[in-house]
């Protein structure tokens, strides 16, 4: 299946339900393949909206933001996830938003 059809797919999943939150975890994954960053974005922090506590969608949102050329906002997300991700004990998400953070600039 090529990535337009993929895109479709999820797209109709989330039309289908909203609160599938893998749907837009998936729909964020394709978009970002389709270098549409803003969408892939968007895609992610609906995730995030779904399940707050998820630290990878905070982590690619924020790369996502990023891609786009929203530095601010993607450094917000980021700290967000961090401190999420540091809660949790998830280790490779937080090692990931420090390192998208000090690429960044910030601390």
């Amino acid at each position: 299946m090529d990535n337009a059809a993929r895109i479709a797919q999820f797209e109709n999943m989330t039309q289908a339900d909203p609160t599938n939150e893998m749907a837009y975890f998936s729909l964020g994954k394709a978009y970002a393949q389709a270098e549409r960053f803003a969408d892939a974005a968007k895609s992610y922090l609906r995730c995030i909206e779904l399940v707050p506590d998820m630290s990878k969608a905070y982590q690619l949102a924020g790369e996502m933001l990023a891609q786009a050329g929203d530095a601010p906002r993607a450094i917000t997300v980021l700290t967000q996830g961090h401190t999420i991700a540091a809660g949790k004990g998830d280790l490779m998400p937080k090692t990931a938003i420090a390192k998208l953070l000090k690429d960044l600039g910030s601390p």
